[in-house]
């Protein structure tokens, strides 16, 4: 009986926690207003064709493209803003105001952001079952950038989503051996990841990669073949039919270019302001800059970590500085400790066996690292935008890492295992702290309730 009440107990506290993350993000959604968060005027577009003509836009329409840059962001993946030109369309019936229309625009992000807290809170209670739970959830749906993102019109929040989506199919999927039902969630997680950004395309090449590390190496009989391919292809059909025909629409009206990008920067060189054109773009690599003098002297590494803790509107709005120097503190104090059981997490081979753990662990980094390549190959060769958002991807396991490595330094310093769980719960403190105080002492304090022209 008293199992049960507890286990009730943490269901109940699981669900309050999800619920405050959606009103927490809905109230900064509710204060931001339109356009102070990076290029929403832009994104807002797509929806609002959407929501006005009832058809997809074609990237380089005259209607959404941008006098300055030349192109739009219907050259991207668009479903998010299908879903927020359906929220758009619903809002109508009852006002069409500017107000009301983004607010509704905005949504989708809203809940992608609170889907995340859901997975988040599986993800937590499957790696961290003892202790660290509440720990690794805070870190990941706490962190103020992670809430930003989750309040206006853009594609980072279900990009955010997509991952966790597939982080836990992960778990699962192994804990399994493949359930289909397990498969199918990974074709769906994948489906959101192809169709948000690519900056998280790491995890299809990491979801490749456990699943074929766990189906050939790591059942009972190794190098089943069969049931590797026909879960694959099972796994592939899915995303085939969820994804494919983003595709396909883009190599009919793009003359064969199915991603779009060549023809998003044949339209930027056409129309852009000669400092925005492609060709043109001063990026570190056209001028001669190596990569230490980005990431140093121009201090890319400086501004992708302080934006991917928190900084708002237009990266213009900062924390407190004393506030990013704890963030720093605690991923240093992860990086080291998970330096010290580095072995133990990438472990593939003991006593003549496969292990599956440290292939999992090898698929983590990859999405981490991947995420993190792609953040700075985008600044060094496309343009300069050394912004943490791009990075926030890697939110999922990199806070992982982040929680395995403090547990880690408090079991060598602190043997007393209520000391331990004390200073989790102080951290914990600390980071909703710093989240609350990002709204009323930073977001409310600079806009109040400013209503839509």
């Amino acid at each position: 009986m008293k199992e049960y009440l507890l286990k009730n107990e943490g269901r109940n506290l699981n669900r309050f926690f999800i619920a405050f993350v959606f009103v927490f993000v809905l109230m900064w959604a509710f204060i931001i207003p339109y356009n102070n968060a990076p290029d929403e005027y832009m994104r807002y577009e797509i929806p609002h064709f959407i929501y006005k003509y009832g058809a997809l836009p074609h990237g380089g329409d005259p209607r959404i493209r941008d006098p300055y840059w030349g192109v739009s962001y219907g050259f991207f993946p668009i479903l998010s803003y299908i879903f927020s030109a359906g929220f758009m369309k619903i809002v109508s019936f009852f006002s069409a105001s500017d107000f009301a229309l983004v607010m509704a625009a905005r949504i989708p992000s809203v809940l992608f952001t609170t889907g995340t807290a859901v997975f988040a809170v599986k993800i937590g209670k499957k790696l961290f079952p003892e202790s660290g739970s509440w720990l690794y959830i805070a870190l990941c749906m706490l962190l103020p950038e992670a809430v930003f993102v989750g309040a206006y019109v853009n594609n980072d929040a279900m990009a955010i989503f997509s991952t966790a989506f597939i982080v836990y199919m992960w778990i699962r999927g192994i804990e399994t051996k493949w359930d289909y039902k397990y498969c199918a969630g990974l074709a769906v997680g994948m489906s959101f990841c192809i169709l948000s950004y690519y900056n998280a395309y790491g995890y299809l090449l990491s979801s490749a990669f456990i699943f074929a590390c766990s189906m050939l190496l790591c059942q009972e009989k190794k190098w089943q073949w069969s049931p590797f391919l026909r879960k694959g292809l099972f796994i592939l059909g899915i995303v085939f039919l969820l994804t494919g025909w983003w595709f396909i629409r883009n190599y009919i009206i793009y003359d064969g270019d199915f991603l779009g990008l060549k023809t998003n920067n044949y339209y930027g060189d056409l129309y852009a302001i000669p400092q925005y054109k492609p060709s043109l773009n001063p990026n570190p690599h056209h001028t001669g800059m190596g990569l230490w003098g980005m990431l140093f002297g121009q201090q890319w590494l400086h501004k992708v970590f302080q934006s991917f803790v928190g900084v708002f509107g237009y990266m213009d709005v900062y924390l407190p500085q004393g506030i990013y120097a704890v963030y720093l503190v605690i991923f240093t104090g992860g990086a080291l400790g998970c330096l010290i059981r580095l072995k133990r997490l990438f472990t593939i081979r003991k006593n003549r066996e496969w292990v599956m753990e440290g292939f999992f662990h090898i698929g983590m980094l990859a999405a981490i690292g991947i995420t993190n390549f792609l953040n700075l190959y985008h600044s060094y060769f496309v343009d300069f935008q050394p912004q943490g958002r791009y990075s926030l991807p890697m939110l999922i396991p990199f806070m992982f890492y982040v929680v395995y490595g403090i547990k880690t330094l408090a079991q060598i310093m602190i043997k007393d295992g209520k000391k331990q769980k004390a200073v989790y719960g102080l951290l914990v403190v600390f980071v909703a702290a710093v989240a609350l105080y990002s709204f009323f002492g930073v977001i409310f304090p600079k806009y109040g309730f400013v209503h839509f022209a």
